[in-house]
Protein backbone atom coordinates (compact mmCIF):
# COMPACT_ATOMS: atom_id res chain seq x y z
CA UNK A 1 0.00 0.00 0.00
CA UNK A 2 1.08 3.26 -1.21
CA UNK A 3 2.15 5.84 1.84
CA UNK A 4 -0.42 8.64 1.47
CA UNK A 5 2.39 11.19 1.47
CA UNK A 6 4.00 9.35 -2.12
CA UNK A 7 0.90 10.04 -4.25
CA UNK A 8 1.34 13.49 -5.18
CA UNK A 9 5.00 12.26 -6.25
CA UNK A 10 3.09 10.13 -8.25
CA UNK A 11 1.02 12.38 -9.91
CA UNK A 12 3.45 14.93 -10.51
CA UNK A 13 5.84 12.21 -12.32
CA UNK A 14 2.70 10.86 -14.43
CA UNK A 15 1.83 14.53 -15.25
CA UNK A 16 5.67 15.52 -16.27
CA UNK A 17 5.53 11.99 -18.15
CA UNK A 18 2.83 13.15 -20.28
CA UNK A 19 3.93 16.73 -20.87
CA UNK A 20 7.32 15.17 -22.12
CA UNK A 21 5.42 12.87 -24.15
CA UNK A 22 3.12 15.73 -26.02
CA UNK A 23 6.54 17.63 -25.79
CA UNK A 24 8.28 15.00 -28.22
CA UNK A 25 5.18 14.79 -30.67
CA UNK A 26 5.17 18.29 -31.44
CA UNK A 27 8.80 18.45 -32.05
CA UNK A 28 8.31 15.68 -34.28
CA UNK A 29 4.93 17.52 -35.70
CA UNK A 30 7.56 20.81 -36.15
CA UNK A 31 10.54 19.18 -38.22
CA UNK A 32 8.26 17.23 -40.64
CA UNK A 33 6.28 20.39 -41.24
CA UNK A 34 9.58 22.00 -41.48
CA UNK A 35 11.23 19.49 -43.58
CA UNK A 36 7.48 20.19 -46.14
CA UNK A 37 7.73 23.30 -46.33
CA UNK A 38 11.61 23.39 -47.47
CA UNK A 39 10.59 20.68 -49.88
CA UNK A 40 8.10 22.90 -51.43
CA UNK A 41 10.29 25.26 -52.28
CA UNK A 42 9.66 27.67 -49.36
CA UNK A 43 12.98 29.65 -47.82
CA UNK A 44 15.03 28.47 -45.62
CA UNK A 45 15.21 32.06 -44.01
CA UNK A 46 10.87 32.25 -44.22
CA UNK A 47 10.92 28.77 -42.90
CA UNK A 48 13.26 29.20 -39.98
CA UNK A 49 11.84 32.77 -38.71
CA UNK A 50 8.57 31.10 -39.01
CA UNK A 51 9.54 28.16 -36.44
CA UNK A 52 12.01 30.76 -34.52
CA UNK A 53 14.89 28.88 -35.21
CA UNK A 54 17.92 29.83 -36.76
CA UNK A 55 18.57 28.36 -40.77
CA UNK A 56 21.33 26.24 -39.07
CA UNK A 57 18.93 24.77 -36.58
CA UNK A 58 16.48 24.03 -39.52
CA UNK A 59 18.79 22.06 -41.58
CA UNK A 60 19.80 20.73 -38.39
CA UNK A 61 16.48 19.06 -37.48
CA UNK A 62 14.74 18.10 -40.75
CA UNK A 63 18.28 16.10 -42.19
CA UNK A 64 17.96 18.34 -45.07
CA UNK A 65 21.82 19.11 -46.13
CA UNK A 66 23.37 21.97 -48.42
CA UNK A 67 24.90 20.98 -51.67
CA UNK A 68 28.26 22.08 -52.13
CA UNK A 69 29.69 22.56 -48.40
CA UNK A 70 32.26 20.83 -47.03
CA UNK A 71 30.62 20.98 -43.79
CA UNK A 72 27.16 20.71 -44.59
CA UNK A 73 24.93 23.02 -41.76
CA UNK A 74 27.85 25.33 -41.68
CA UNK A 75 26.05 28.79 -42.05
CA UNK A 76 29.68 30.70 -42.36
CA UNK A 77 30.41 28.75 -45.09
CA UNK A 78 27.30 29.10 -47.33
CA UNK A 79 27.11 30.55 -50.53
CA UNK A 80 26.17 34.38 -50.91
CA UNK A 81 23.21 33.30 -53.32
CA UNK A 82 21.71 30.84 -49.93
CA UNK A 83 22.31 33.54 -47.32
CA UNK A 84 19.51 34.62 -45.34
CA UNK A 85 17.49 37.37 -47.84
CA UNK A 86 19.75 36.53 -50.66
CA UNK A 87 18.20 34.34 -53.16
CA UNK A 88 16.24 30.84 -53.35
CA UNK A 89 17.33 28.11 -51.30
CA UNK A 90 17.56 25.34 -53.97
CA UNK A 91 20.83 23.59 -52.55
CA UNK A 92 18.80 22.27 -49.92
CA UNK A 93 18.22 18.39 -50.41
CA UNK A 94 17.29 15.72 -48.10
CA UNK A 95 19.92 14.40 -46.51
Amino acid sequence: MLNDNLRPVLVAAADLETVQWEMDQAVQLLEEAMRRALLEGIALDRVASAAGMTAGEVISRTGMQLRGLAAPGDAAGLPREHRKGEGPDRALEPA
